[in-house]
C-alpha cells in the first residue's frame, strides 16, 4: 500500500507539473497574441496619422487653390470675383 500511496502521489505532482506548464504555455501563447495585436493597432493607427496628415494637406491645398480661382460657393462671390453679390449675377442675366 505505502508504494501504492507514493505512486498515486507522485503521479499527482506530474500531472500537477503538466498542468502548470501547459498553462504556462497558454499564458505565452495569449501574450504573444496580444502583443501582436497590440503592433498592429499601434501600425494602424500610425497609418491612419499619415493618411490624417496627406488628406489635411491636400485639403488645405485645394482650399488655397480654390480661392484664387473659382467663386468659392457661398451665394455672394469669393475669391477673385470679389465685389460683385451672387444675388447681382442672378438678377442681370436676364
Amino acid at each position: 500500500m505505502e508504494t501504492e500511496n507514493a505512486n498515486r502521489t507522485s503521479t499527482f505532482t506530474d500531472v500537477n507539473a503538466m498542468e502548470a506548464q501547459r498553462a504556462k504555455e497558454v499564458t505565452k501563447i495569449g501574450v504573444q497574441r496580444v502583443t501582436v495585436v497590440a503592433i498592429a493597432v499601434v501600425q494602424s493607427v500610425k497609418e491612419g496619422i499619415e493618411v490624417a496628415k496627406v488628406t489635411k494637406v491636400k485639403n488645405l491645398r485645394g482650399h488655397m487653390c480654390d480661392r484664387n480661382q473659382s467663386p468659392a460657393l457661398h451665394g455672394k462671390d469669393r475669391g477673385h470675383r470679389r465685389g460683385h453679390n451672387g444675388s447681382d449675377r442672378r438678377r442681370n442675366h436676364s
